[in-house]
């Protein structure tokens, strides 16, 4: 039970029932994570973090809140145990489940194109189920002016940062064009980092699903710009849209979806270039391969959606 820090966490409720305490070294920086077992067998994940600030107490009270909301619809999740102050005050904790199993982006490299595919199929569902929670109508032009202000802002800084991506030129052309596509969207509670990175499976192949600090709200399907790297893994992504509309997605996902995830490649690029010159290359990289799957928007439908598969075993 040696850690740094220990004395952060000692006022926490339960700490003497505490055998022991790993720290975890993933994630996002700004909190102390740490691996719990506990007397009665429990496996616990605790987070700490500073109490005051814009990300503190209230922040993650409410996401304690929400992240109660999530698991009572049986989303298999960290499911939320306990939230409170530590550290004399100084400090806040979050208390959850620790989900068994091995990182998904990491796994799907060893498993068999079924089984990325129902694994796709569990995420979509899953999303399905997140976006099932009401929220606040607020005027449809509030998240069309955001999303049309974000996206040109960010693709003007995109030709003016001088980084050239073959095909880029059509992409914006396709903005132009389909923007009006994004009025009068529906709006629901998003996961806000719904992706591979953020997924554990089991050892039967069950995904949970972890990090729900970026929560939030808007159009359901933003959530699918976070794909990433997923030419790497087309029968998981095949599966994944499947799951969530429960069959193949309509045609006004197809139009919609390059809106929110080649666009927003584009616009990550100059932001890489400005602020986060390491981060530039993968930015740049990531761009091309969107522009790559959907052939400088000459084809609806991204390369990597098979629409042929059909799953050896279906689960």
């Amino acid at each position: 039970m040696s850690i740094q820090n220990i004395d952060l966490i000692k006022d926490i409720p339960g700490y003497d029932n505490f055998t022991k305490i790993e720290s975890v070294n993933k994630g996002a920086s700004g909190q102390e994570k740490y691996y719990i077992e506990t007397a009665d067998n429990q496996r616990l994940l605790l987070k700490t973090f500073d109490a005051d600030g814009y990300w503190g107490y209230e922040s993650k009270k409410k996401l304690f809140g929400m992240m109660q909301k999530f698991a009572a619809l049986e989303i298999p999740m960290c499911d939320p145990i306990d939230f409170g102050l530590c550290n004399n005050g100084a400090s806040a904790y979050l208390m959850l489940k620790w989900c068994e199993g091995k990182d998904a982006e990491i796994l799907c490299n060893n498993l068999s194109e079924t089984d990325q595919y129902n694994i796709g199929l569990q995420a979509g569902a899953i999303l399905k189920k997140v976006h099932s929670i009401p929220v606040a109508q607020k005027s449809p032009e509030d998240w069309y002016s955001w999303c049309v202000n974000s996206s040109t802002n960010g693709l003007t800084d995109f030709k003016k940062c001088g980084i050239q991506i073959d095909g880029s030129d059509t992409i914006i052309s396709y903005f132009e064009e389909n923007k009006h596509l994004l009025k009068d969207r529906p709006r629901s509670i998003h996961h806000g980092d719904y992706h591979l990175g953020n997924f554990i499976i089991s050892d039967k192949l069950d995904l949970s699903v972890i990090d729900w600090d970026n929560y939030g709200e808007g159009d359901p399907w933003i959530e699918f710009g976070a794909i990433n790297n997923s030419d790497v893994f087309p029968y998981f992504t095949t599966g994944y849209l499947r799951g969530y509309f429960n069959g193949e997605p309509p045609a006004e996902f197809w139009a919609v979806l390059p809106l929110y995830l080649v666009v927003g490649a584009l616009t990550l690029v100059p932001y890489a270039f400005y602020g986060q010159r390491d981060f530039l290359d993968s930015c740049v990289q990531n761009a091309k391969n969107m522009v790559r799957w959907f052939d400088s928007m000459k084809s609806p439908i991204p390369a990597i959606y098979i629409k042929d598969f059909t799953p050896n075993c279906p689960k």
